[in-house]
């Protein structure tokens, strides 16, 4: 109806109060408004608004706190000092994927390990006596002496992955139980031995016997062998280092003239012993 005032409601604490709102003070310590003392409202105020069981702090500057689900913040600048309480069933607590990753890093584990122990640790060299032949020989039976002439063929194998290089080779030769050496000699080698392969080489020397019973055994016309016992040692080199291996085999060995492809033996052996005087060899 007109010129009838309407009544106003009391709104209570929050209502304007000579034309402004009343509202919590500012905190200046933690940039953030208090609720929690706040004014609900005279004595004679409305029993309806009860003030809240707890405290709420208004943080504008916060950061999303990490275990709310995004739905509360902490104070900037001590994420280092507060301690967030992870809940047991939380999916992060389990990790996915775990046995893979365990099974993937133990594979390029092994597979390092495996590549470095091929190139780094040395593998064996082997070297083997594959035949030897008889190029020439030189009888006299009334000094008594013989020289043979030998060429030996070796085979050598390399197990590594990178190439070796043989340098020299010494060859000692014994015959039977006599403890001084036939054969003594030393030569260079100038070959390459890839990784993982085979390769061969000669080597020729002497050997000068003067014990009668084998120099009167191989002037035989017949066919006749002699077992001399061969220790041979080889320097190479692998890399950045130096290494050598060495070999022990007992090689039959024909003595007869018929190993001679030159006949040399047989027109050495028919001179005089006069023009042998001294032990000393024929010019060849």
């Amino acid at each position: 109806m007109r010129g009838e005032t309407m009544p106003v409601a009391n709104r209570g604490p929050m209502a304007e109060n000579d034309g402004h709102k009343e509202e919590t003070p500012l905190n200046p310590e933690t940039n953030s408004r208090d609720y929690s003392n706040a004014s609900h409202g005279s004595s004679s105020g409305s029993t309806s608004m009860q003030p809240p069981a707890y405290s709420y702090q208004e943080l504008p500057g916060g950061v999303v706190c990490p275990t709310c689900s995004g739905a509360g913040k902490i104070p900037r600048g001590q994420e280092d000092d507060l301690v967030a309480l992870i809940p047991y069933r939380d999916d992060r607590l389990r990790p996915r994927r775990t046995g893979l990753y365990v099974f993937l890093s133990i594979l390029f584990c092994g597979a390092v390990a495996g590549i470095l122990c091929a190139f780094l640790l040395t593998k064996p060299v082997n070297m083997s006596i594959e035949s030897i032949t008889t190029t020439g020989i030189f009888l006299n039976a009334s000094e008594p002496k013989m020289i043979m002439n030998l060429r030996i063929n070796y085979n050598i194998s390399n197990s590594n992955f990178p190439s070796i290089y043989p340098q020299n080779i010494t060859v000692i030769g014994t015959q039977g139980f006599s403890l001084q050496p036939v054969i003594s000699n030393m030569s260079s080698i100038n070959i390459t031995v890839g990784g993982r392969s085979k390769s061969h080489f000669n080597v020729n020397v002497t050997a000068v016997f003067v014990d009668e019973y084998v120099t009167k055994y191989c002037s035989s016309s017949t066919s006749r062998v002699i077992t001399i016992q061969f220790s041979s040692s080889l320097q190479y080199h692998l890399m950045t280092q130096s290494s050598s291996i060495s070999s022990l085999e007992y090689k039959q060995v024909e003595c007869t003239q018929n190993t001679d492809p030159f006949g040399l033996g047989r027109v050495r052996r028919e001179q005089s012993a006069e023009q042998l005087a001294g032990g000393g060899l024929p010019a060849d």
